[in-house]
């Protein structure tokens, strides 16, 4: 049975996800805050995702406020980049904020060099 006709229930998780940030995009906001958007979704669909909120940003002025634990992901798509401990540690463009010297104070352990190839983003370890 194709998703579209079974109950929110009975989709699994990435399915659910995907039904709720499409629910939310119905509505055309302007702003739309996400808590771990990809978590849950197989790399195919997150990478349709990001494309898409590229695309919802250049075309639709769509601005995207994310929370994420994904260093690589936050280098590739994130224009400001603000990391947070309980407090606000650093706030800029990704290659000025993902750090090894930061990321180390925040998550207590040694992290991989960050090299974005651009300033807003697209970048890779």
């Amino acid at each position: 049975m194709p998703a579209a006709d079974r109950r929110f229930g009975e989709l699994s998780g990435g399915q659910q996800r995907r039904a709720l940030i499409a629910r939310a995009l119905v509505a055309e906001p302007r702003l739309l805050l996400l808590d771990e958007p990809t978590a849950g979704l197989d790399p195919a669909a997150q990478a349709r995702f990001y494309d898409m909120c590229c695309t919802l940003q250049r075309t639709e002025g769509l601005t995207l406020i994310a929370a994420s634990h994904d260093v690589d992901v936050v280098a590739r798509h994130a224009d400001t980049v603000l990391l947070v401990d309980r407090t606000l540690r650093a706030l800029g463009r990704p290659g000025e904020v993902l750090q090894s010297s930061q990321l180390d104070r925040v998550y207590d352990f040694p992290h991989g060099h960050v090299h974005p190839t651009d300033p807003g983003g697209q970048g890779s370890r």
